[in-house]
């Protein structure tokens, strides 16, 4: 009998994730913005979010509202876009090592002096995910928070045979799980490992929440809004992820797939001095 308890109960948690995972992808698509439209969007709905509602910048800097630095000419740049109504709904950008510039390369060097993010042979190995953020009317609820909120649907109905309509909101948790996979499998195919980045403090729950495991770097970081510099390993965060909550592994790791490439690259990663991009290429393109 229990046997039979135990596999009702994983064939039910199977279909909440497949459920879970269509829904999102139902609903929002996640964009490479490599055009001029489509960065100009995620700049300036950077400096709603940034300048206008969280005070984080000055917007006297960006008279054009438009939020860009210096690091984003070399960045890549992925848009979250609402299906339905065309909108971006998010934004998040990823910052890759650099030889030529070790130790000026990422924001987050700049605000934190951890021996890690300044010392070259470690530098090569790091990437950083940057201005990962919602747009203000993605986020429907306060209680839902801001770095990983919940997204409703419209109330749809269902018209049963007495007549009534029962009305329903979806409910789609960790809105950014999209971004987040853009930036597992960008940092992944250029053979890189580990991702630092900058969270607000009030965000740190979010990130244990969808299970993805991270190291502090350092004190806070002052400033009008709390933030703290963090650093994950992607093999870890997956793993951890996947036992922690199963519904956001198999949308971060695209079903699994980002997992076998980080598990694959983790054999061969203490050997990627010797080894040359073409072999990278050979392992990433096998997941593809």
């Amino acid at each position: 009998m229990q046997t039979g308890v135990t596999l009702f109960q994983a064939c039910y948690q199977a279909v909440k994730h497949q459920s879970f995972v269509d829904a999102y992808h139902g609903t929002f698509d996640v964009v490479r913005a490599d055009t001029d439209e489509l960065k100009n969007a995620l700049f300036a709905m950077r400096h709603t979010v940034y300048c206008e509602e969280n005070n984080c910048d000055d917007p006297v800097l960006y008279p054009d509202k438009m939020l860009r630095e210096a690091y984003d000419e070399d960045a890549t740049h992925f848009v979250l876009i609402h299906k339905e109504s065309g909108d971006v709904a998010g934004g998040v950008s990823v910052i890759l090592p650099d030889r030529e510039r070790p130790k000026g390369r990422f924001p987050v060097q700049q605000q934190c002096d951890h021996p890690l993010l300044h010392l070259e042979g470690e530098t090569m190995r790091l990437c950083e995910m940057s201005r990962l953020f919602m747009a203000p009317r993605f986020r429907r609820r306060p209680e839902d928070g801001r770095l990983m909120p919940a997204y409703y649907e419209q109330d749809w109905g269902l018209k049963f045979a007495h007549g009534k309509i029962d009305y329903f909101r979806r409910r789609i948790p960790y809105a950014p799980l999209g971004l987040l996979r853009a930036v597992f499998e960008t940092a992944l195919h250029h053979h890189v490992m580990d991702c630092v980045a900058v969270a607000e403090c009030a965000h740190l729950q979010s990130l244990r929440d969808i299970g993805l495991s991270y190291r502090v770097l350092g004190p806070r970081l002052a400033g009008p809004v709390p933030r703290q510099p963090v650093i994950f390993n992607l093999k870890i965060a997956l793993d951890h992820m996947r036992e922690e909550n199963r519904h956001c592994y198999e949308l971060v790791s695209d079903r699994g797939r980002l997992g076998k490439l980080a598990d694959e690259m983790n054999k061969h990663y203490w050997l990627d001095q010797v080894f040359s991009r073409e072999c990278w290429d050979h392992i990433y393109n096998k997941f593809l």
